[in-house]
């Protein structure tokens, strides 16, 4: 980290904490009159467990301010992944932010919005100057959970909360859902290069008909050439194909094979040769490369490089791949490639796989 002593603007500042990805609540009171007041808030935090304190803070300009300094109690409620535009109205300067929201009052008297993750009960304990904030320390009388997961902001953007599936030991993963697995543990990963390298990384999986292609991410410009989720691979003249092949046994891609060659244009021999050939290649270099294309009736010309991820019985799960417009400079299909060998290495030790366990003269 670097010690960086140069004075930032108020953007910069809100881009720095927005890194810190938080849930998102709305705060309810009443007045004296029994009219509802709420707003949303991230600066939710928890301060004690014994006793049991919750804090938060509101701008002195909010509207509600003045309901919020005099009133003695106060109810949260965690709001779950499906209510951005809750979580937007109350957000809001709209005069009755409650028009429209289901809310219920049964669970301590204040209105709380119906069908959010969490609820919770508090009564005002102290008000903390905070600069342009009040911060409200409360003490939590009554909880309730509904079990329904979060909505999540951080970055300036709602996100899903989702588990890590990076600790999850591969040991505790059913086999029939090892495929799965993999596909969780290699999305993180291909968001990431993808945004760097500001290109697509595409996801494939070894399916009933072959490589099929599951999923894709794309970087903040990059172009989407323009296949579908769904499509299958050929085995002997695609990237993807190439990976799979150069890590399954032959007992499964054999069929595929045998069938592609069989229609190649040079004799069948020759084209054995030249397939046990590039397997070899591929299996040496640890990335299957196919040559500039245009790919799946797109006018974009596209070079791919894939790389396959193993699991504990040394045999591919999930392949990714780098989509590359064919026009940028080779240094970007380079790193590509590097940053795919380093993710997979990565997430084929949180699989089990052990290199030392593969067959001889089948991987290098």
């Amino acid at each position: 980290m670097t010690d960086h002593q140069a004075p930032f603007d108020a953007l910069a500042l809100r881009s720095a904490l927005g890194a810190f990805v938080t849930g998102v609540t709305v705060i309810t009171t009443q007045d004296a009159s029994g009219k509802p007041h709420g707003l949303t808030a991230n600066s939710f935090n928890t301060v004690s467990l014994d006793p049991p304190l919750i804090l938060w803070s509101q701008s002195k300009k909010a509207g509600s301010y003045d309901t919020f300094q005099q009133a003695a109690e106060f109810a949260i409620s965690i709001l779950a992944e499906d209510q951005i535009e809750v979580s937007a109205r109350f957000a809001s300067k709209q005069p009755d932010k409650f028009d429209g929201v289901t809310v219920e009052r049964a669970f301590c008297g204040l209105p709380v919005i119906a069908g959010a993750s969490a609820w919770l009960y508090c009564r005002t304990v102290s008000r903390v100057d905070g600069g342009d904030h009040t911060i409200y320390i409360g003490e939590i009388l009554k909880i309730a959970r509904s079990g329904r997961r979060p909505l999540v902001f951080g970055g300036g953007q709602y996100l899903l909360a989702q588990p890590h599936h990076a600790a999850m030991h591969s040991a505790t993963v059913p086999t029939g859902a090892r495929q799965r697995h993999a596909v969780q543990l290699c999305t993180p990963h291909m968001q990431r290069i993808a945004e760097e390298l500001d290109i697509t990384i595409c996801a494939a999986v070894w399916g009933n008909a072959g490589p099929t292609l599951i999923s894709w991410e794309t970087g903040p410009t990059s172009v989407l050439p323009s296949f579908p989720l769904g499509l299958v691979l050929p085995v002997t003249s695609s990237a993807t194909g190439k990976a799979f092949a150069a890590s399954l046994p032959p007992a499964t891609t054999g069929p595929f094979v045998e069938r592609e060659l069989a229609a190649a244009l040079v004799p069948q021999a020759e084209a054995a040769q030249q397939w046990q050939a590039t397997l070899a290649q591929v299996r040496a270099s640890g990335v299957a490369l196919h040559p500039p294309t245009r790919f799946w009736n797109d006018e974009m010309l596209i070079t791919v490089a894939c790389v396959a991820v193993r699991g504990s019985d040394a045999d591919a799960i999930v392949a990714m791949s780098a989509v590359v417009d064919s026009a940028l400079p080779p240094p970007v299909l380079e790193r590509a490639c590097d940053k795919l060998k380093e993710a997979a290495a990565k997430i084929e030790r949180l699989l089990g796989f052990q290199a030392e366990l593969t067959p001889a003269g089948f991987l290098s």
